[in-house]
């Protein structure tokens, strides 16, 4: 299980329960910006999440490099291994990541 820390610190719940997840999932997509700045100026950007690209799937001790597909908003998003299977995920909780072209890699 992956647990989650906050600046160092478990993060936990109500019941003081470190959050966790079974899956991480890291999606590499593009942004866009949406032309919206927030309260300090910033532009506010938008991930593309429509069309497919590279993902990397952290499940059951192992890391799977993939591509994330998903060919419409009403599509449920598919990943598949490199071979074009599909990647099984271990029953329970996923996290899915948005990260940008280059901000994620496999070392080694």
């Amino acid at each position: 299980m992956f647990m989650r820390d906050q600046k160092g610190t478990p993060h936990v719940d109500e019941n003081d329960v470190q959050i966790g997840a079974q899956n991480v999932i890291i999606d590499v997509v593009d942004y866009v910006n949406t032309g919206y700045v927030d309260p300090s100026g910033a532009p506010v950007p938008e991930a593309q999440l429509v069309g497919s690209g590279e993902c990397f799937v952290l499940s059951n001790g192992t890391l799977t490099k993939g591509t994330w597909t998903k060919p419409s908003v009403e599509a449920v998003t598919t990943y598949t291994d490199e071979a074009g299977a599909p990647i099984k995920l271990t029953p329970g909780h996923t996290w899915v990541e948005l990260a940008t072209p280059g901000g994620a890699s496999i070392l080694g």
